[in-house]
């Protein structure tokens, strides 16, 4: 069996930093890992289905500079994060 990933992206935020989230296609484990002034504060984790349902909200209290989030919950689909 062979798996195919796509390339990483970043998504800049202006001056405040970067959010780089990997490996895409995920499986059981998301990473997720930020950069400059989004580190150590509380953030939201939101994944939703492909029509905009809310399937799980995870909140962070102080966030670390890599996050990893466990998918193995979730049914095999796509989703948006």
């Amino acid at each position: 069996m062979f798996t195919c990933y796509s390339e990483i992206h970043k998504v800049t935020f202006g001056k405040t930093g970067t959010i780089n989230i990997y490996p895409n296609q995920a499986v059981d484990m998301l990473n997720i890992t930020l950069t400059g002034s989004m580190i150590n504060k509380p953030e939201t984790l939101s994944i939703h289905s492909l029509d905009g349902k809310l399937i799980n909200r995870h909140s962070i209290t102080n966030t670390s500079q890599t996050e990893t989030v466990d998918l193995s919950r979730l049914t095999s689909s796509s989703y948006i994060v």
